[in-house]
């Protein structure tokens, strides 16, 4: 009896060392696969780095952050997102998005198409980039329904610009009638108190007073 008891005893170690280490081994092997998954991307910045370089583009801001605001049943709220960098050719400024692997790099994979999605509402900007670490490789992604997301409604504003010219004109011209007319008034007042229509109003008053 004693001796099953010391087993029992000696089995209870165990297990609970056996989980000690699970455990351990576990933490250890997170830690490992994080710091793996992270020094991979920084090696793959680097290395897109010199893609974007070769292909004419300047890095303007790496790990990019905007804030998207929306509404929850008319509560409005916000949520910050951020991208790999944003980057100018010509002039022109794109957001890039980092890919490597098999199926990020991409856009039918679904998660890739959804945050380049995301960027072009919370950045402002539909001019896309994917690159593809793997193929080494810069695709310009646009997305057809976001084509006038970003520019100007010309013809509108044009139309917005015409309206209000005329209705300015319309006014000024308004104006300036009612200024004459009142100059005019003015004159005429002038002229019926000359000195000379007093004068030949005194005579009549003098024989009336005789």
């Amino acid at each position: 009896m004693h001796l099953h008891h010391l087993r029992l005893i000696a089995f209870g170690i165990l297990l609970v060392f056996a989980v000690i280490l699970g455990s351990w081994i576990e933490q250890r092997w997170r830690r490992f696969k994080f710091q793996r998954r992270t020094e991979r991307g920084r090696r793959a910045e680097r290395d897109a780095d010199e893609i974007l370089e070769r292909e004419g583009f300047s890095i303007l801001e790496r790990q990019a952050s905007s804030l998207m605001k929306y509404t929850v049943d008319g509560e409005e709220q916000e949520a910050e997102v951020r991208a790999d960098c944003i980057v100018a050719k010509e002039g022109v400024e794109y957001i890039a998005e980092i890919k490597s692997g098999t199926d990020a790099p991409n856009l039918s994979h679904a998660p890739t198409r959804r945050q380049l999605l995301e960027y072009a509402l919370a950045f402002n900007n539909t001019r896309l980039l994917l690159v593809d670490m793997e193929a080494e490789e810069i695709r310009e992604i646009e997305f057809p329904a976001l084509r006038n997301f970003n520019r100007i409604p010309w013809r509108s504003l044009l139309r917005y610009l015409m309206v209000a010219f005329l209705v300015g004109a319309l006014a000024g011209g308004f104006l300036v009638h009612r200024l004459l007319q009142s100059s005019a008034k003015r004159v005429k007042v002038r002229h019926l108190r000359r000195p000379g229509a007093t004068l030949q109003s005194r005579p009549a008053v003098d024989n009336f007073s005789s």
